[in-house]
């Protein structure tokens, strides 16, 4: 019954580790919107566990693997919705000359494709961009001279902040 009659509680976060919800613990909690479960296993509870907490307009955040079993067990199937819970969005910046990937969600790896002029793809987890990129090419074929070479170069330059769209990002 510790949270009982709490009106003002809008989410709950409960560990990985957590295995049972005592009887009436969070009854007439009528402003319950959000309630993050981290335990892949269903935590064992009776059903007046969320009692005319109004749950059916709650959302209930789980693992992905233990979807079904929360969507098959009482009272965590009177939720609304049940939804697996999603990493974050990583962020990808420039920084030194370096790709930098991060993720908000503790402990996610983050992967990444790159693709190259000819579409090939490769799966990096770090990788370097140097600042300028020189590239030469010229045409041949059999029983003609070859072309005069063609020179491109590109170069990683900041944008600027003051530019309509832009940003200190490289």
């Amino acid at each position: 019954k510790a949270f009982s009659y709490c009106t003002s509680l809008t989410a709950i976060t409960f560990p990985e580790g957590v295995t049972s919800i005592g009887d009436w613990a969070f009854a007439y909690c009528t402003s319950l919107t959000d309630v993050y479960c981290n335990a892949a296993t269903v935590p064992s509870t009776n059903t007046d566990a969320f009692y005319d907490s109004n749950i059916e307009n709650a959302t209930l955040h789980v693992p992905a693997s233990a979807m079904d079993e929360y969507r098959n067990t009482a009272p965590w199937s009177s939720f609304g919705t049940i939804e697996a819970k999603k990493c974050a969005t990583p962020t990808i910046s420039y920084t030194d000359g370096k790709v930098v990937l991060t993720c908000a969600t503790e402990g996610a790896e983050v992967i990444t494709t790159v693709a190259n002029g000819d579409d090939e793809i490769f799966e990096v987890f770090d990788f370097e961009l140097i600042p300028t990129y020189t590239i030469t090419a010229y045409a041949t074929k059999e029983h003609y001279e070859n072309s005069d070479p063609v020179t491109l170069t590109i170069c990683w330059v900041p944008c600027d902040e003051n530019h309509e769209g832009g940003t200190t990002d490289i």
